[in-house]
């Protein structure tokens, strides 16, 4: 299996980080290449299109959310290869 895993410190506090994080439905606003559609929940199921530039093609793919501590972690795992 392959993991990829990302970690930032941010001048930040972390509430705010955490609310900009989990609020998938604006992750296209601050990431333009990514979008998100979904609810962060346990267990829960999100909707990830890369947005590649033009000329380029965009991917859809889902992930399952398979940890969400709050205001600490948030881990998706997908079936991509």
């Amino acid at each position: 299996m392959k993991e990829l895993s990302v970690e930032i410190i941010l001048p930040a506090p972390v509430d705010q980080v955490w609310k900009v994080l989990t609020n998938f439905d604006d992750y296209s606003s601050w990431n333009p290449y990514l979008s998100m559609e979904g609810q962060p929940v346990s267990n829960g199921r999100v909707k990830l299109a890369s947005v590649a530039g033009a000329g380029k093609l965009s991917t859809t793919t889902y992930a399952a959310i398979s940890k969400l501590v709050p205001m600490s972690e948030l881990e998706q795992r997908t079936n991509s290869r």
